[in-house]
């Protein structure tokens, strides 16, 4: 055999054994990528095992995939099953304050319906909502902190919403100026968006 066909013969076989190689390699990240991806998605699925636990701060914290933020965690009812640490501080309330109290009773009546249709939103459609509000609650001397929130429904092993996680970003401070909280308690709808529009 001439001694260029063999060469052929050998450059044919080194780029079959690389090309194997490669699609090899595209066929083990694809798969990883995709089985990442589909953990994401179960990532707000409770197992009934799951739900059988006793639920602290870092069970929820690692399913909602935050580590810092104040939340919330409202059963279906809009009623307060779990409150972060931190939110319970910043608004100066123990457990006993917030535990088993409807979610909507914290809230301005002046910013109810809107959150309630919030509500309703992610209820229906099982997808989170983002950048809720403005909207104000009641902390322990009746003084209103102004949040914008994400809700996130969490959903038991039949896709039904069982309990929502709302990560609360507290916006009170830069519209009362780098010393002083204004008071919001009067400020109706309309002025209040003014007012977050005009401090970002």
């Amino acid at each position: 055999m001439p001694q260029f066909l063999i060469r052929q013969k050998y450059v044919f076989i080194l780029v079959c054994i690389v090309l194997t190689l490669m699609w090899t390699a595209i066929f083990v990240v694809g798969e990883k990528h995709f089985n990442i991806n589909q953990e994401d998605i179960q990532a707000f699925v409770l197992t009934d095992e799951q739900l059988k636990t006793e639920h602290t701060e870092e069970f929820y914290r690692k399913i909602i995939n935050n580590a810092s933020d104040e939340f919330i965690i409202l059963e279906s009812d809009v009623m307060i099953k779990f409150a972060s640490s931190k939110w319970e501080n910043d608004m100066g309330f123990i457990k006993d304050d917030v535990f088993e109290k409807n979610f909507f009773s914290f809230v301005d009546p002046l910013d109810l319906p809107f959150i309630a249709n919030s509500f309703i939103e992610v209820m229906d459609k099982n997808e989170t909502k983002e950048n809720i509000g403005p909207f104000r609650l009641k902390n322990k001397n009746d003084e209103s902190k102004l949040y914008i929130a994400s809700a996130i429904p969490i959903l038991d092993e039949n896709k039904k919403v069982i309990l929502i996680a709302l990560i609360l970003h507290d916006i009170s401070n830069p519209l009362g100026g780098a010393d002083e909280e204004k008071d919001l308690s009067t400020v109706d709808r309309e002025e209040l968006e003014n007012l977050v529009t005009m401090a970002e």
